[in-house]
């Protein structure tokens, strides 16, 4: 299969062609070389969760149709590259293209840090129509998804099976009955959480997946966001039950996101919440292991539209950068719907142009019932969509769930605390 996978790829770089014209450099700086030819770098995580290889191929196609454009993958792990831009952007040094996801853009546009890209695409006579997702600020778009991907539930079907479960869970009760089930009657968990406060992503991934998956919402009135919006409470108190039970892994409350996939491949939790982008990396840390995928169960009688925690690998350009129009080719070779499909194929995801056709036949069967997911579902990730200082919101709640989890206080004084912490935030934010 490895080998199949190395000749596709190699067989789609030598037929894919953009014919992408490179003008001349229009400033000088550190990236700039005597001939003219410029460097440019793309500080990103992705090269870690592609498959060895399919990105610097990528960068090498866009070399040889841009002689005079050279592209330094900066690579380092999601968590790294998020805090370094973040530092970089106050000193004014970050990479000319910056891989991101919305949770960052707030943090990066109150710097100043990332480039209006509506500039440079009317710069390069470039249609944007057929791109899904871009953020925007006052009406300008400085953030454009690559690759979007949901956050099912990875489940271990072999320990379903010792824990006398039939069947996938499908409701809230459901789980609850597998995760006892599981937790009594072998030596994994049924749940594992990734609350660490040090990354507090694991706010959306893990707690307020139950709630979006039941139609909640912290945004009832669509700007201002509300801790006890619709089902929020409800989504909080049923995880509460699963920790009050023994039911979830311990250490969730500390444990890093890159954890959690590692701590399901070794066979130490039957159920987690995780992004497709690692069932390449669950395979190969356990190529024994059976498992499968399903959406986020819902709370008992919902019969609503189905929402599924979702995030995208996006790309933004650096304002502080000497050559945005050289920066923007590359984000419009990654773009273009043949490398976006093939991008979005290899890392396990679905194309943020829609003009993209990936070839679903070829991919990872789990993959392919992901889309099913995805094509049926709400994508959602609330803090994900350009809400002010959105990291800082998640880490205020991940800071009052720890509590709460760990009976500290209950669920009201959680909320209420919570969305304290998130006026004052928001408020020193925008004033």
């Amino acid at each position: 299969m490895a080998r199949e996978r190395r000749f596709r790829h190699r067989t789609w770089i030598a037929t894919v062609a953009i014919g992408l014209a490179v003008s001349g450099c229009s400033s000088s700086g550190g990236g700039s070389a005597s001939d003219g030819a410029v460097t440019l770098q793309f500080s990103q995580w992705w090269a870690n969760e592609l498959p060895k290889g399919d990105l610097a191929a990528m960068v090498h196609q866009f070399e040889k149709q841009n002689p005079k454009i050279k592209i330094d993958l900066v690579t380092n792990p999601y968590q790294n590259t998020h805090d370094s831009t973040i530092a970089q952007a106050a000193t004014h040094n970050t990479s000319d293209i910056i891989a991101m996801d919305g949770t960052w853009y707030s943090d990066l546009q109150n710097q100043g840090a990332l480039a209006n890209m509506s500039s440079l695409m009317k710069d390069a006579k470039y249609d944007d129509s057929s791109l899904s997702g871009e953020l925007k600020t006052d009406g300008s778009v400085y953030m454009i998804p690559a690759v979007n991907f949901i956050y099912p539930m990875f489940v271990n079907t072999d320990l379903l099976s010792q824990a006398g479960i039939k069947s996938i869970p499908k409701t809230q009760s459901e789980f609850k009955a597998a995760a006892d089930a599981v937790s009594q009657k072998t030596k994994a968990k049924g749940f594992t959480l990734a609350l660490s406060p040090q990354t507090p992503n694991g706010v959306a991934n893990d707690v307020m997946a139950w709630v979006w998956a039941s139609g909640g919402t912290i945004l009832p009135s669509g700007s201002t966001p509300k801790a006890d919006g619709p089902g929020v409470q409800e989504g909080l108190e049923f995880v509460k039950s699963l920790y009050t039970a023994n039911d979830v892994l311990a250490g969730s409350l500390n444990a890093q996101e890159t954890q959690k996939p590692n701590a399901f491949a070794q066979g130490q939790v039957a159920m987690m919440f995780d992004s497709l982008a690692h069932i390449t990396s669950i395979k190969q840390n356990n190529p024994s292991l059976h498992f499968d995928i399903a959406p986020v169960p819902v709370k008992d009688g919902y019969t609503g539209e189905q929402g599924i925690n979702a995030a995208a690998w996006a790309l933004g350009i650096s304002n502080d950068s000497k050559h945005k129009a050289e920066a923007w080719k590359f984000v419009q070779f990654l773009m273009n719907p043949t490398v976006d499909a093939q991008l979005a194929t290899e890392a396990n995801g679905f194309p943020g142009n829609k003009a993209a056709k990936p070839d679903l036949s070829k991919s990872d069967p789990l993959v392919q019932k992901a889309f099913q997911i995805y094509q049926s579902s709400k994508p959602e990730n609330e803090f994900a969509n350009g809400l002010p200082v959105s990291v800082q919101l998640e880490s205020d709640f991940d800071s009052e769930l720890q509590k709460y989890f760990t009976g500290g206080q209950d669920v009201q004084k959680t909320l209420s605390n919570t969305q304290d912490a998130w006026d004052r935030h928001i408020k020193a934010a925008t004033k």
